[in-house]
């Protein structure tokens, strides 16, 4: 049987786009103190910046303005909304580091990001319930340990917080791949507050299902600072792929390998386009997706 995997319809991307322009997320910080939320801020500033004089996917960065959100569970990241003529144009997702200072988890452009509004609208959709702001809260643990979560009875559910979509998975699901988080975190992205990028490179798009290298193919031998991967991507005849299993490989996500940026002190970004329809490019520590899932590249 196939794996559950989640695609919007053009009606429910039309109610989508409708209700984005309509909503955007409150601009708060949890019970972080005045100093906090000043230097969180400034950091998330500064990488805008970086970020917007690289290249020209990020120029529409450049004089944006910041909404900050606390994703749970507890104030430890934050989701960053950037908007420009009242249009999303981007986002970053910040994590406090244990010694101090924080961490670009990871980040994206495009008009629409994880946890936007129109993804509640979409969970209605599916549901044909009604859920109100209070009880959907979001849950971040690592890129793809990313969920909305809301209880109406006994049991939580559970939705993709960018297609909306339900997922097959229960709190004990949950619960084991939190705990499998906690004891062994991925997360490797960028903390220096004045890093720049080294190098980019940006690729067409393409759809993710039109071939399934991960059926037929070996996936590419990474190693620690993932130079195979990126000769991969350089080659213009040859297309990457990623996919992860999660939950017991109860759900996957595939995702198309549209190009990297590699900052200073060579941490790596791998950059994923969902499909056509969603319009959303997802930018991710490459260590933490290699302890994740796998690459494929097929020609």
């Amino acid at each position: 049987m196939a794996k559950p995997w989640i695609r919007l319809t053009a009606a429910g991307m039309l109610a989508a786009m409708l209700l984005l322009a309509f909503q955007q997320p409150a601009s708060t910080f949890g019970s972080r103190s005045g100093q906090d939320v000043t230097s969180l801020e400034e950091r998330a500033r500064t990488w805008v910046d970086r970020l917007a004089d690289s290249g020209t996917a990020y120029e529409n960065w450049r004089e944006s303005s910041m909404q900050i959100t606390p994703l749970g569970p507890g104030t430890h990241s934050w989701l960053v909304v950037l908007t420009k003529d009242e249009e999303t144009v981007g986002y970053m997702i910040i994590h406090a580091v244990p010694e101090g200072g924080y961490e670009l988890g990871e980040y994206g452009y495009g008009p629409y990001h994880p946890f936007h509004a129109a993804s509640l609208l979409l969970i209605e959709q599916y549901t044909g319930q009604s859920l109100p702001n209070d009880i959907v809260q979001p849950l971040y643990i690592h890129p793809f340990l990313a969920l909305w979560q809301w209880k109406l009875d006994k049991e939580p559910l559970y939705a993709d917080p960018v297609h909306g979509g339900l997922l097959p998975i229960t709190k004990k699901d949950v619960k084991k791949a939190t705990e499998l988080e906690l004891d062994m975190p991925i997360r490797h992205g960028v903390t220096n507050p004045h890093a720049s990028l080294a190098s980019q490179l940006d690729l067409p798009s393409f759809q993710p299902y039109d071939r399934m290298p991960w059926l037929t193919e070996a996936p590419i031998p990474l190693e620690s600072d993932g130079s195979s991967l990126l000769q991969a991507l350089q080659n213009k005849k040859l297309e990457v792929r990623y996919t992860a299993e999660l939950y017991s490989e109860s759900v996957q996500y595939v995702w198309s390998v549209i190009g990297y940026d590699l900052w200073e002190d060579q941490v790596l970004y791998i950059k994923l386009y969902s499909d056509q329809e969603v319009e959303l490019v997802r930018i991710i520590p490459f260590y933490s997706l290699s302890k994740i899932g796998q690459f494929y590249s097929s020609s």
